[in-house]
């Protein structure tokens, strides 16, 4: 069985892992970016030229892209399990993640493989990534003191990959860390249904 983990975005984190039923090992993981042109999400990109056509081919683009990188994993056994999109704070960002939502799923929905949805809070259940108590004193005290050092959530699963996997990702590779543990928790997932 193969497994792959998504963390979509305009900075998609991929990851690749096979799977049978006791053991989970880590094929590949890569990481793709892409510009969406004429868009800013903090200077209206509704008005911005070529809106919203500029949101379609972008997120063609990185379907495409995302099928050049695992496109020799699509079989019968392949399940995707791709991070949900949430309401974010810009409806501009939500609609772009809606959108390559649709173009991905578009690309691969003649191919032999599973797609399945997992939630950020599920995944990270999964894996157990939560504050310590001691992180979240931390973030009191930053947040008191009006300081930086704040701990957040992409802390915690670049850390948790770097552990599971021997890698020294840094805060920027948050992409990819998640996609790592969105596989793994995919993972988990069809193991324990096995």
């Amino acid at each position: 069985m193969k497994i792959i983990g998504l963390d979509l975005s305009s900075s998609t984190g991929i990851s690749v892992f096979s799977v049978e039923e006791k053991t989970i090992d880590l094929v590949t993981y890569e990481h793709i970016k892409i510009k969406i042109k004429n868009f800013n999400v903090n200077d209206k990109p509704h008005l911005a030229a070529g809106y919203p056509d500029n949101l379609l081919f972008a997120a063609k683009e990185m379907a495409y892209k995302i099928i050049d990188v695992v496109g020799d994993y699509l079989t019968d056994d392949c399940i995707w399990y791709v991070e949900n999109t949430t309401k974010g704070r810009n409806r501009h960002t939500t609609r772009f993640l809606e959108w390559l939502h649709f173009c991905l799923y578009d690309t691969i929905r003649d191919k032999p493989s599973q797609w399945e949805y997992i939630d950020v809070s599920s995944w990270r259940k999964i894996l157990g990534l939560r504050m310590s108590k001691e992180q979240l004193k931390n973030n009191r005290d930053v947040r008191a003191k009006k300081k930086r050092g704040k701990i957040t959530p992409k802390h915690l699963s670049v850390a948790f990959a770097n552990k599971t996997f021997g890698l020294n990702l840094k805060l920027k590779d948050n992409d990819i860390a998640d996609s790592l543990c969105i596989g793994l928790a995919g993972a988990k997932l069809w193991q324990q249904k096995k």
